[in-house]
């Protein structure tokens, strides 16, 4: 298992530091994640939470979040515990009262409902996540998922004379899917006050607790989905089959890397490669392939693969490339690849 310390998103602008609710510190110190995740298996990732305990006695739900592709459907099928390091001494450092606890040992944490509304916002924790972070500098279609404990916790009152931290050790476990994917795995801890303190101070006032590593994902057949950079080419919807009707969008300005095809007419070319060994290829600028130009450097154009090759619906695609072209056919954009962008099917028929 490889370890990846705490990691600053300068570029996409988000500052990592320590989360409170109710004056309490949480602070991501480490991630750790299984080495060598595969496709259609599962791996594990661990999160240490340094807990900075209140000026008053609380009570409160532990909450994590996690953002991950939506095509896990991790809300439904991930797994996460929590066990503690420091906390009988921490609770005890100040009150007598606490003298004795134990720490927790890989308690159960429970999935987060639609009716677990962050304080501040008074929406549910995805939305309220996704409202502040986005998508945590991935490009791709991702969502955040949570957890909390099955009851409240209580944490007393240490003060800078009493100065004892403890931390609290999230395990969780993921399952993939058959897509090879390299993303930002983000992940948030609180108390259940959440983004912000619940008596009025404004959203976010007292929260920038988000920390991510990369995650790759591999062994899988298709191409790598890289949420992690702007994509050149990318499709909507997201996620489709090769019998589908979507649409390609290509930009031809990306971070200040211009595609010879900027501000010109462009045409969309393609290359299917069927179950049988069968190849069609569209590699002419005709009038059906002509792009709509959106803005400035983004063109779209929606097809259906069979009607765009010309092959029987039933004839089954196993693997789909596009490129561009201009007018002419003499500017061709292959998208940094010998043969054109490579999509993947996310969906099985």
């Amino acid at each position: 298992m490889k370890t990846i310390n705490k990691r600053i998103l300068s570029l996409i602008a988000l500052v990592v530091t320590s989360l409170l609710a109710f004056s309490c510190h949480w602070l991501i110190t480490n991630i750790r994640v299984s080495d060598n995740v595969k496709v259609n298996s599962t791996f594990d990732v661990q999160v240490t939470t340094n807990i900075q305990t209140p000026e008053t006695d609380y009570v409160s739900n532990m909450i994590v979040m996690f953002c991950v592709p939506k095509s896990w459907d991790a809300q439904h099928t991930a797994k996460a515990t929590f066990s503690t390091s420091g906390f009988p001494q921490a609770m005890a450092g100040k009150d007598p009262k606490y003298n004795g606890l134990t720490e927790y040992d890989h308690e159960e944490l429970i999935p987060l409902t639609p009716e677990d509304l962050e304080a501040s916002t008074g929406l549910p924790y995805a939305k309220a996540l996704e409202g502040a972070y986005g998508k945590g500098g991935n490009y791709g279609d991702v969502e955040w998922i949570g957890f909390k404990t099955k009851d409240d916790k209580t944490v007393t009152d240490i003060t800078a004379t009493s100065p004892n931290n403890f931390d609290i050790i999230i395990d969780a476990t993921f399952k993939t899917d058959n897509n090879n994917y390299k993303f930002f795995l983000n992940t948030w801890a609180s108390g259940k006050t959440g983004l912000g303190y619940p008596w009025g101070e404004s959203f976010g006032a007292y929260n920038t607790g988000v920390q991510s590593v990369i995650v790759t994902v591999t062994g899988g057949s298709g191409p790598t989905v890289n949420y992690t950079v702007p994509a050149k080419v990318s499709t909507v919807p997201t996620e489709f089959r090769f019998g589908d009707f979507f649409c390609v969008n290509f930009m031809t300005d990306l971070e200040g890397a211009e595609s010879e095809l900027k501000g010109k007419d462009v045409y969309l070319c393609g290359k299917a490669v069927f179950e049988d060994g069968s190849v069609a290829v569209v590699d002419k600028p005709l009038a059906e392939n002509h792009m709509t130009r959106k803005n400035e450097t983004t063109y779209s154009k929606y097809i259906l693969p069979c009607l765009f090759f010309g092959t029987p619906h039933e004839k089954k695609i196993s693997r789909l490339y596009v490129w561009f072209t201009d007018e002419s056919g003499s500017i061709v954009d292959y998208c940094g690849s010998e043969d054109g962008w490579e999509f993947a099917q996310a969906l099985n028929e």
